[in-house]
């Protein structure tokens, strides 16, 4: 995937839950390495292509079957992709803007919007 802003080729990792994990461990976020633009799960579910999907990758669907808002082919997702709906092994979670927090860290209204 190449980064919206700069179109720098972005590492693989970026769809890697455990590199979000460290990232969140160290409080540190997903940057571009060129332009340093903060990359989110929103950027890039809204910015990767179908050759990006693991699934089409791993030729489990085909790329005309993709579409990137389509939470149903993320729903059996591969663990291996950020986009996978299985279990989190860790108690943070994503605001508005990308960012990890505690779930008790949120103000009511965001919770109550992310709910």
């Amino acid at each position: 995937m190449n980064c919206p802003k700069c179109g720098c080729e972005l590492s693989e990792s970026i769809f890697d839950p455990e590199s979000w994990e460290v990232a969140a461990e160290f409080n540190r976020r997903q940057k571009c390495p060129e332009c340093k633009l903060v990359i989110t799960k929103k950027l890039i579910q809204e910015n990767m292509m179908p050759s990006d999907c693991k699934k089409v990758q791993n030729e489990e669907i085909g790329e005309d079957e993709f579409n990137s808002y389509d939470d149903g082919f993320c729903i059996d997702c591969i663990e291996e992709c950020i986009f996978a709906k299985g279990v989190i092994s860790f108690d943070m979670m994503q605001d508005e803007e990308g960012n990890w927090v505690y779930p008790g860290d949120l103000d009511p209204d965001e919770w109550e919007r992310m709910q």
